[in-house]
């Protein structure tokens, strides 16, 4: 679901009682690495670097998707 059609150059935040949805900050590239130098976690993506390293999330992080979808984090 686009909760922000009229902009899409926004990601909105999503906050209910029980799930915060937000976008990807450069502060969570210790909890990406960590989740995904994991690997009964990786091995379900489709395309991840395994091991996963600092330069992995730098990159990811500073690359945005070239398409609609967003990228959150929860």
């Amino acid at each position: 679901m686009d909760l922000c059609p009229e902009n899409r150059s926004v990601t909105p935040v999503l906050n209910t009682e029980r799930l915060f949805l937000r976008p990807l900050q450069r502060a969570d590239a210790t909890a990406i690495i960590a989740a995904l130098n994991d690997f009964e976690v990786t091995k379900w993506l489709s395309v991840v670097p395994y091991p996963y390293e600092q330069s992995d999330a730098d990159w990811f992080l500073t690359h945005p998707q070239s398409d609609t979808r967003r990228t959150w984090a929860i």
